[in-house]
């Protein structure tokens, strides 16, 4: 069996074609991210939802009052990690953890550059290792249709502890 993600749904499917469940009304901009036995859902108001794999039943809901979730992974206790990306330059990002039942746990902001975060994982120590992208420019103002001004892109790593203080070390 695989799950597969339509411009509207989000379904099981078993390797002869048959759909097993479906949920409708997922838009293409919901965010889904899946693992064994449990798949997660961050819709654009912000809203993450678990839904058990095998079944197709929603577990919980939980609105966590955040915008733009760039990444979702799930957590040690079966809950999920995730963070924001504004996708604006010099914004504030997020970062969050919600349990196995629903509770968020916490929510820890960052300044971050263009793009900010957009990939999160469990990382070793029981912490959490995120990274993105940047923007720099030669120039005051962010000019992406001026060539040659010294406009360029870079990578960037962040290991926090366990309830996302930190950065611990940022590469």
């Amino acid at each position: 069996d695989f799950l597969m993600k339509t411009s509207t749904s989000l379904k099981r499917v078993n390797f002869s074609g048959t759909t097993i469940w479906s949920h409708q009304n997922v838009a293409a901009s919901d965010l889904n991210s899946y693992f064994p036995y449990l798949a997660f859902i961050a819709d654009p108001s912000g809203n993450v939802s678990r839904i058990d794999v095998a079944t197709g039943n929603i577990i919980w809901t939980t609105a966590t009052g955040l915008q733009h979730i760039a990444a979702l992974s799930y957590s040690h206790d079966f809950g999920v990690i995730g963070v924001t990306d504004n996708n604006s330059y010099l914004q504030q990002h997020s970062m969050f953890r919600i349990d196995s039942v629903g509770n968020i746990l916490w929510t820890k902001n960052y300044q971050a550059a263009l793009w900010g975060f957009d990939a999160i994982r469990h990382g070793f120590n029981n912490g959490i290792v995120s990274g993105g992208t940047y923007f720099t420019s030669k120039s005051f103002f962010y000019q992406p249709l001026v060539e040659d001004i010294g406009n360029s892109y870079g990578a960037f790593l962040v290991h926090t502890d366990s309830l996302g203080n930190g950065p611990e070390k940022i590469s």
